[in-house]
């Protein structure tokens, strides 16, 4: 996603019927704005449509998770 001609992204992996969330980043510019949160729910969204389980290593995407009970039941347990 490019805000104000920076980037603000996530690495993902899709393997079988998962998605391994990686890594989030978001430049100290545009910290605040909330990016990092529509990205990782767009991540999530694609996930349950597509029915696959999430494995969140990312520190930012399972502090997402864990404060948004709806998606919770994506985990890969």
């Amino acid at each position: 996603m490019a805000v104000d001609g920076r980037t603000a992204f996530s690495r993902y992996l899709l393997a079988g019927n998962k998605m391994v969330i990686e890594h989030t980043e978001v430049p100290v510019e545009l910290e605040g704005r909330g990016i990092a949160g529509r990205i990782v729910r767009a991540e999530l969204d694609y996930a349950r449509a597509h029915k696959l389980a999430v494995l969140a290593l990312c520190p930012y995407a399972k502090a997402f998770i864990g404060r948004h009970p709806e998606y919770q039941d994506l985990l890969d347990r």
